[in-house]
């Protein structure tokens, strides 16, 4: 009964909420993220992206692996997917020695992170085994499928 009437209160203030993006990007956000869905490329806009406090720095306990430290932040008005983050290694040059796509951070449930909400970071913490290559800078790059 009470899914009957939030139906018919939504039916009858349809052009309100078309009119109206935000309201309904954020609604169908809203009922996707309790369904786990995602929307189709409305969710997916790498503009409302940054990341922040990078740092790659060589493990004291051995000298081929970095560990690289960021955040990955989400000034969106709405819940967006965590992004795809690829970790490019660089030699001096600038030519790229190494790419490599990153998993989700774990949550404390030690479950992958899944969504970004608005206005948090998403701190992120790896090590990298780099064999003899000689690193000389890197850069992080956000993507999606």
């Amino acid at each position: 009964l009470s899914f009957t009437l939030l139906a018919e209160i939504a039916w009858l203030a349809r052009y309100t909420i078309f009119e109206n993006s935000n309201i309904s990007h954020q609604l169908a956000t809203d009922i996707c993220s309790h369904a786990s869905c995602f929307l189709n490329n409305a969710d997916r806009n790498l503009s409302y992206l940054k990341v922040t406090n990078t740092e790659l720095t060589v493990s004291p306990a051995n000298p081929h692996t970095l560990h690289a430290r960021f955040a990955v932040r989400s000034d969106a008005p709405f819940q967006l997917p965590y992004p795809l983050v690829s970790l490019i290694l660089l030699d001096a040059q600038g030519n790229v020695l190494v790419q490599k796509t990153l998993p989700p951070p774990m949550t404390v449930q030690q479950k992958p992170v899944r969504y970004l909400p608005t206005g948090t970071d998403i701190d992120s913490d790896y090590y990298l085994d780099t064999g003899l290559l000689d690193v000389e800078n890197f850069r992080l790059q956000l993507s999606y499928r």
